[in-house]
Order: C-alpha cells, then structure tokens, then sequence
C-alpha cells in the first residue's frame, strides 16, 4: 500500500540520485529560487488567488466551458443558480448546517486549492527556471574546482534530499487538510455497521461489498495524502514534531471563524472542515432517512 511514508521516502531518493548527478551548486540554486518564488507569490497573490476561487471560479467555468449551474432544490422549494463557491456552500445552512463553519470551510478549501495547484506549479516551474540560469550564467562564471568533484556530489546529494523532502512535506500540509477529516469521520462511519452512513447505504440498497470497495478506495487514497495517518509513522513523527515546536503545518492555512463573543478568531482549516463534515454527515442521514420512510 502507498503511504506518505513511501511517498516521502521516494523523493528522498530522487533527491538523492539527483544531487549526485546536479551538483551542490546547481541545488542550492534550486532550493533559493523555490524559496525566493513562494515567497514573493504568497505575500503578493495568494490572498488574490484565493478570493477568485471562492468567488469567481465557478462564474468563469460556466462561461467557458458552459456549464449551467442553475437547479432546482425541492426542499426548499426554490431555483438556485451557483454564482460561486463560498454562496454554494452557505446554500447548506437551509439543511440546519452552521453558516460560520460553512463560510470558513469555502475558505479553507479555497486556499488550499491555491497552495497546493500553485505549489506544484512552482515546483516544475522552478525546476526549469534553475536550471536555465545555471547553465546560461552561472556554469560559466564559478570555478570547476568548485562545481565539479566528490564533495560537490556529496554536498549535492545532501542538497537534493533536503529540497525534494521539503516538497514532498509541504504537499502533505495541504493535502492533509482535506485528507485528515475525510480519515477520522467518513471511513470510520463507513466501516461501522451501527453508523448512520452506513445504515442508510444499506437502506439505499448498497451492497456489503460495495461499500467495502468504498472503504478500500477513501483508504488508500488517504493513506498516501494524509501525513498523520495510521500506515504514515515516519511523517506523523514529523508532523508530531514540528506541532510539539510551535511550527504545526496544519496551522500554516488557517481560516476566521466568529467565536459566542462575535470576536473574529483564526483556526486552522481542517479543524473547521471536520466540524463541518461532522455535521453534514449527520444532518444528511436524518433528512434522507426522513424522506425514505426510514
């Protein structure tokens, strides 16, 4: 089974085979023009980034590709057109869902959409970017004694883990936002026969089996992207870590919630997503178990 601990080992070992063929120089390169990149377009486009995924994607897809996204809710009585992510969401308060996790989950998912698609666009970016400067500039300005050799290859191989595995742990931080909930709420009320999912998949006619394979498929799937999984001890030790020191990167994309104050209070996303989640799953059963008599 893939894991993240897999995943993380295989990119050490390209970091690995890669800094050996690379070099030091050509990772140090590397690793200052991936950092230069996250940093100049976190402080100056995320935020931006952000806002157009909660509220102008869905507009801009309709558009393009002619979606109509316009339909009709018999609960409710009502014809709804999607305008955009965060209203979409908010639609759910009319099933007795909290609107203040329901706007801070749009948010969440909304950043961390952008984090993790511009992340790894960075990534391959900065790759190519890297290596035109070394080869257009900079091979031909620094010595050979220094470029070349067994230590350069050593230092580099060093190099190589270091950038590849701070890749292979920032990808985690993002997917582990959505993976974490989906791991403690839906697979475990998948696997207990008494939950009320799946109570009511039973009720729907879903076969054992079937939902097995549902088991199956949402187990490995969050066994590669969640980093503080049960199959994930070399990145959940990590994880542990960085969280017991103060640098938790589960609190790297947090999102405003309004405490029984009405104080704006900021807490990390996937604590908001698995409220809400929660909730949907329950409210969910209840109304469909309603409507089927159940």
């Amino acid at each position: 089974m893939i894991s993240a601990d897999l995943i993380l080992i295989i990119c050490l070992v390209i970091g690995l085979v890669g800094g050996l063929i690379r070099g030091w120089w050509r990772c140090l390169i590397g690793i200052v023009v991936l950092a230069a990149a996250c940093l100049i377009l976190y402080f100056g486009v995320f935020d931006y980034a952000a806002k157009w995924i909660e509220y102008d994607s869905l507009e801009f897809i309709s558009k393009q590709f002619g979606f109509n996204l316009t339909f009709e809710v018999q609960e409710i009585g009502v014809s709804l057109r999607l305008t955009n992510l965060q209203d979409s969401f908010l639609l759910l308060q009319n099933f007795g869902l909290d609107p203040v996790y329901l706007n801070a989950t749009s948010e969440g998912i909304s950043k961390s959409m952008v984090a993790l698609i511009g992340f790894l666009t960075l990534v391959i970016l900065c790759l190519i970017v890297s290596s035109l400067l070394y080869w257009i500039l900079l091979r031909w300005i620094m010595p050979k004694r220094i470029r070349k050799g067994a230590i350069s290859r050593i230092l580099g191989a060093i190099l190589g883990m270091i950038e590849m595995g701070a890749i292979c742990v920032v990808f985690f931080q993002f997917s582990g936002n959505l993976a974490v909930p989906l791991d403690n709420i839906v697979i475990p009320q998948l696997k207990d026969s008494t939950s009320g999912l799946h109570t009511l998949l039973v009720n729907l006619d879903v076969s054992s089996s079937d939902i097995s394979n549902y088991v199956n498929i949402a187990s490995n799937l969050t066994s590669m992207l969640n980093p503080v999984g049960a199959n994930s001890h070399l990145v959940s030790t990590l994880f542990n870590y960085l969280g017991n020191i103060g640098f938790s990167p589960f609190n790297i994309i947090s999102v405003d919630v309004i405490d029984e104050n009405g104080a704006k209070v900021a807490i990390p996303f996937k604590d908001a997503f698995t409220d809400m989640l929660g909730n949907f799953i329950d409210v969910s059963v209840g109304k469909l178990n309603t409507l089927l008599g159940a």
